[in-house]
C-alpha cells in the first residue's frame, strides 16, 4: 500500500466528535506531508472504536489498500490517528508553535503492517501552563481535565469532580465551625479550622452525603479527591492521637476515614474512585491499614532533592522533620505493596523562583521510569503552572507527556530533536548551558524553594561563560520564532544575575521589561509581578 494525497478517510454512522476531529487533524496534516504527490490507487482508511482494546490503546493495520485505525474508545481513536502521524509519517508535535511535518512523495506500508500501543500511566497530567492548551495536550496524549477543556472533540479526559485540598470544601468552616468546633483539628490544645477531625462521627456522615451530593451533580467525572487541606494542624484529640500512635502514621486517622467514604459510595458509584493525598504529615503508609480497592493513593515528593534522581539520591525525601528521616522512595515501595491504585504528585520546578534555573533535566525521565517500575498507574508533573514560561518549560513538557507515554523513551533523543526544532541551529550552545548547570547542582541535593545562589554560586567567571553561551545561541537563530524562544529562555539567567547581584539597575529595567513583554505574570508561586515593582531593584523584589 502507497500512502499519498490519494486517499479518502471513512467514519462509522453517527461519529464521536474525536472521530470527526481525527480525519479532520489527518486531512490537514497529511495534505502538508504529500502535497499534490498521488499514487495510482485509493486508500481508504478507515476510523472507529474497538471495545476489546485498552481504553486508550489504539492498533492501527493495513489490509490491501485500507488501512484501519482503532481505539478502545474514540480517545484511544484520536491517539491512533497521530500515532500515524507521529511514528508512521515522522510528525513532532514539540509545542504550540514548534511542530515537525516532513514532505514526503509516497509511502509504503507492507499488507498486513501493525502498530499497537497503550499508555504506561492511567493518569498523565502535565501541570505546566504550556501544555493546558487542549489541542497541544491531545497531540502528546496528556489526560487530565484538572487545567485544560478536554471536551468531547478530544475524546474527554479523566475528569475530578473535587481536586486535592479538598477538607475545606467538604466541610466549610464559615458553615460549621462556630457551631461544631469540635468537627475540626485539636491542636495546640485548642480546636482550629486547620483540618478535620477524623474520628468524629459526625464529620464523616457530613462528608459522605457531601461526596453524594458532587458525584450526583458530576455523572462523568470518575474520581473525587477527599484530602487534607494545603498546612499541618492536624487533630490531636485523644481519639486521633491513639489511631494515629496505633498505625505509626497521621495516615492512621485519614485512610479509615477515606476507606469508609469510599465503602459508602460504593454500591451507587461503582465506578468512582476516592482519591486522598499521601503529603507532608500523612505521607508514609500506615501499620496494619490497606487502602480499599476504590482508594487511589496520591503520593507526593514535595520533600525530595531535583537534582539527583530518586533511585540514585540518599536525600530524597528525608530533608524535612516530618519525614521521620525516611526516604521517599521507601514511601513509594511502602504504598506500592498495599495499593491498587497508587498515583504521585511528583515537583518539577523552584516553585520560589519560577523564572531562575532550576538545572533538573537529567533527573526527568529516569524519575517517570523509576515510578512507572514500582507500580504508580498516575502521575502529576507541577511546575510553572500560573504563568506563561518558566525555565525551559517547553521542553520539560514535552518530555514529561513522552514519558508518561512511553517511560522507556531515548529521553535523550527526545530532547535532542526537541533542541534542534525549538531553538534552531544555536541550540547545542543551550544544551552546553543545561549541562553545565547540571553538572553543578549535582554537587548539591536541590529542593524545590532554594534560593538561586544556593544551586548556582555567584562567581562571576561562569556567569560570563553563560552568557557566552547565550549570546551564541541567539546569533545562530534560525528565524525571528526560533530567536523569540532563545531570548525568552534566556530570562532564567537574566533573573539568576539580577537576583545575585551582576545586573545593573538598568539592566533590571530592562529585563522587568522584557518579562512584561513576553507575558510573564509571576516570579514565584501564588504572587503576582507587582504592577508599581521598581524596574531598578533587582528581580526578587518584583513580587
Amino acid at each position: 500500500m502507497l500512502l499519498s494525497a490519494n486517499y479518502r478517510i471513512m467514519l462509522p454512522e453517527n461519529p464521536h466528535p474525536a472521530l470527526i476531529y481525527a480525519k479532520d487533524e489527518l486531512e490537514k496534516y497529511l495534505a502538508k506531508i504529500f502535497g499534490e504527490n498521488r499514487a495510482e490507487d485509493e486508500v481508504i482508511i478507515t476510523l472507529g472504536v474497538d471495545g476489546t482494546l485498552p481504553e486508550e490503546g489504539y492498533k492501527l493495520r493495513v489490509q490491501g489498500n485500507n488501512l484501519f485505525i482503532s481505539g478502545g474508545s474514540p480517545r484511544g481513536t484520536l491517539y491512533g490517528a497521530y500515532a500515524l502521524l507521529r511514528d508512521v509519517c515522522g510528525c513532532r508535535f514539540y509545542a504550540k508553535d514548534t511542530e515537525k511535518v516532513p514532505s514526503l512523495d509516497k509511502l509504503g506500508l507492507k499488507d498486513g503492517f501493525e502498530l499497537f500501543d497503550k499508555p504506561a500511566f492511567e493518569y498523565r497530567d502535565v501541570y505546566w501552563t504550556c501544555a493546558f492548551d487542549p489541542e497541544w495536550a491531545a497531540k502528546n496524549r496528556v489526560n487530565s481535565c484538572v487545567s485544560r477543556a478536554l471536551g468531547e472533540k478530544y475524546g474527554g479526559g479523566i475528569k475530578y469532580a473535587m481536586f486535592v485540598h479538598t477538607f475545606n470544601n467538604l466541610v466549610p468552616p464559615d458553615k460549621y465551625f462556630k457551631e461544631h468546633p469540635e468537627y475540626y483539628s485539636l491542636t495546640e490544645g485548642e480546636r482550629k479550622p486547620t483540618q478535620l477531625c477524623l474520628s468524629h462521627p459526625d464529620v464523616l456522615n457530613i462528608v459522605i452525603e457531601r461526596i453524594k451530593e458532587i458525584l450526583r451533580r458530576n455523572p462523568d467525572c470518575r474520581i473525587i479527591s477527599v484530602s487534607q487541606n494545603d498546612c499541618f494542624g492536624f487533630c490531636e484529640c485523644d481519639a486521633c492521637r491513639a489511631a494515629d500512635e496505633r498505625a505509626g502514621s497521621h495516615m492512621g486517622t485519614l485512610l479509615p476515614f477515606v476507606n469508609a467514604i469510599a465503602d459508602a459510595i460504593r454500591d451507587e458509584f461503582p465506578d468512582v474512585a476516592i482519591d486522598t493525598l499521601a503529603y507532608q504529615y500523612t505521607r508514609q503508609p500506615p501499620v496494619g491499614i490497606v487502602p480499599r480497592d476504590n482508594v487511589i493513593i496520591r503520593l507526593c515528593s514535595i520533600e525530595c532533592c531535583f537534582s539527583h534522581t530518586f533511585e540514585e539520591c540518599p536525600e530524597s525525601g528525608t530533608r524535612w522533620a516530618y519525614t521521620k528521616k525516611k526516604s521517599f522512595v521507601s514511601d513509594l515501595k511502602e504504598w506500592k505493596a498495599i495499593s491498587k491504585r497508587l498515583y504521585v504528585w511528583n515537583y518539577t520546578t523552584n516553585f520560589a523562583y519560577y523564572q531562575a534555573p532550576f538545572p533538573n533535566i537529567r533527573t526527568l525521565v529516569p524519575n517517570i521510569r523509576f515510578m512507572y517500575e514500582n507500580n504508580v498507574v498516575g502521575l502529576f508533573d507541577e511546575g510553572c503552572y500560573q504563568t506563561i514560561s518558566g525555565e525551559f518549560a517547553e521542553l520539560r513538557a514535552y518530555l514529561h507527556a513522552e514519558a508518561m507515554w512511553n517511560p522507556y523513551i531515548d529521553w535523550k533523543q527526545c530532547y535532542r530533536e526537541f533542541m534542534e526544532a525549538y531553538y534552531g541551529k544555536g541550540w547545542r550552545h543551550i544544551d552546553e548551558y543545561i549541562n553545565l548547570t547540571c553538572d553543578i547542582a549535582e554537587r548539591i541535593h536541590m529542593g524545590i524553594y532554594m534560593h538561586p545562589s544556593e544551586i548556582i554560586p555567584p562567581d562571576p567567571e561562569l556567569v560570563k561563560k553563560f552568557d557566552e553561551l547565550w549570546d551564541a545561541a541567539e546569533a545562530e537563530a534560525d528565524d525571528e520564532l526560533t530567536l523569540s524562544h532563545v531570548r525568552r529562555s534566556r530570562i532564567q539567567l537574566r533573573v539568576y544575575k539580577s537576583i545575585c547581584g551582576f545586573s545593573t539597575p538598568e539592566e533590571n529595567a530592562k529585563l522587568l521589561s522584557d518579562i512584561r513583554a513576553f507575558g510573564i505574570t509571576r516570579m514565584r508561586e501564588a504572587t503576582h509581578l507587582r504592577e508599581d515593582a521598581d524596574p531598578y531593584a533587582p528581580a526578587d523584589k518584583w513580587s
